[in-house]
């Protein structure tokens, strides 16, 4: 699969998250650079990831692996295959724009684009004014289908 880039946005008051990330789904087998595949890292038997250039805190890398925790299933059943590698090549977000949620579901979001993929339970996202924050309702697991053309 070719990188794919998704811009996720909200903006519900004066403020909003905004977060580019480009990437790319690769089944692990047609992986050409061997010697990178020890640098990954594991999310989940089969799943691994891999961020270039990554300049994420760990709090962030933490976010973005929960993401990747909650569609992995959505991943396997559209690669009908259980040894995938998500390449990051580039997460950009500007921090005046940026809560560190956002990553979690930016992450979601751009799966779901990258696979066609249609989500079966929403995340439910509201802004609490008291303390000038997003709140995200995020299920255990990201129940999709494939998206009928």
């Amino acid at each position: 699969m070719d990188p794919y880039d998704y811009s996720y946005r909200i903006i519900k008051t004066s403020w909003g998250i905004a977060i580019d990330i480009t990437a790319e789904i690769i089944p692990i087998n047609n992986y050409r650079n061997w010697d990178e595949l020890n640098q990954c890292n594991k999310i989940i038997n089969g799943l691994w990831y891999s961020i270039k250039n990554n300049i994420l805190s760990k709090e962030d890398e933490e976010c973005l692996q929960k993401g990747l925790m909650m569609i992995s299933k959505s991943i396997f059943q559209r690669f009908f295959s259980n040894n995938i590698l998500i390449v990051f090549h580039k997460i950009e977000y500007n921090p005046c724009d940026y809560q560190k949620e956002g990553l979690v579901m930016a992450t979601i979001q751009w799966a779901i684009n990258a696979l066609n993929l249609v989500p079966v339970n929403d995340i439910s996202v509201s802004f609490n004014k008291e303390v000038n924050k997003y709140e995200f309702d995020f299920p255990k697991d990201i129940v999709c289908k494939n998206r009928e053309n």
